[in-house]
């Protein structure tokens, strides 16, 4: 993977972030982009989006919002920004007002040695278990939008966010961490077609941060993974956070950002026509 340029290695971690948010959902391909969305969590963001935006960024454009300037799915209202996306579509969007989140991408290296952990994890097999781990995201949740100064989202969100992930199939794996009966934290891993691990949802409760919980669930996640085949392994960070700082002292390098967009609540008008789409199921 070394002798792979920087833009073939980007693009890359690209589809391995984009595969794993479509797993379980349904892929759309439309004229001029991709269309992902999931029954499970019709109005969460990650896992419905579009991508793959190709030609002229007028039409597509057109096609995406339609003549009267709205996003008629939930997936059109976030795009995400990739190499092969034309500059002139993220100009346009930021002309018109969309929200700009950037994703920090790091990558630890095929051959970068890790210890084996030292401390047991479980899979999360049953009911029980999702409920922790629904537990855990909203202790997340709450924490961010308090970092964030927002007001603490509503308890569908977070039970939305953790339907998601259970939709994504058995192929990713979510381990817990525990001492005694109580799970102190959490992680997910999946390897793409093309040998590319990703390391998704690490958190640990606030009151088990210092003991070794990230740092145990890491390996964890590191061996598990290349045992599945993985080369390079990929985790993601919010750039506005501290967790880039543990994943960069455990041996990740930083890689990439990745860039997406939301549409505001209205859109500006805008008279730049464009044809007309034929809408052609890929899955």
């Amino acid at each position: 993977m070394a002798s792979l340029d920087a833009r073939t290695l980007a693009a890359r971690f690209e589809r391995t972030v984009v595969g794993f948010w479509s797993l379980g959902g349904r892929t759309v391909q439309r004229r001029h982009f991709q269309e992902v969305s999931h029954p499970t969590a019709p109005d969460h963001p990650l896992g419905n989006f579009v991508h793959r935006v190709r030609g002229d960024p007028r039409a597509a454009l057109h096609e995406l919002i339609g003549a009267d300037r709205t996003p008629c799915t939930a997936a059109r209202r976030r795009i995400l920004i990739e190499t092969a996306t034309p500059p002139a579509l993220e100009a346009t969007l930021v002309v018109d007002d969309w929200q700009l989140e950037c994703q920090l991408q790091l990558v630890l290296s095929s051959t970068t040695p890790i210890d084996a952990p030292t401390s047991p994890v479980r899979p999360a097999t049953r009911d029980a278990d999702w409920q922790a781990i629904t537990d855990l995201f909203r202790a997340d949740h709450l924490e961010e939008d308090a970092r964030r100064g927002d007001p603490p989202r509503p308890a569908s969100s977070t039970q939305a966010a953790v339907a998601l992930r259970r939709s994504l199939g058995p192929d990713v794996e979510y381990l817990l961490a525990h001492r005694g009966e109580r799970v102190t934290g959490c992680l997910a891993i999946w390897v793409s077609e093309e040998g590319v691990g990703l390391v998704e949802d690490l958190f640990v409760r606030p009151e088990a941060r210092g003991t070794g919980v990230a740092t145990e669930l890491l390996r964890h996640a590191v061996h598990r993974s290349r045992r599945r085949g993985a080369g390079a392994i990929v985790i993601g960070a919010e750039t506005d956070d501290t967790p880039k700082h543990l994943y960069a002292k455990f041996g990740f390098e930083p890689a990439a950002v990745l860039r997406s967009y939301t549409a505001p609540p209205s859109l500006p008008p805008r008279h730049d026509g464009g044809p007309a789409a034929r809408d052609t199921p890929t899955t």
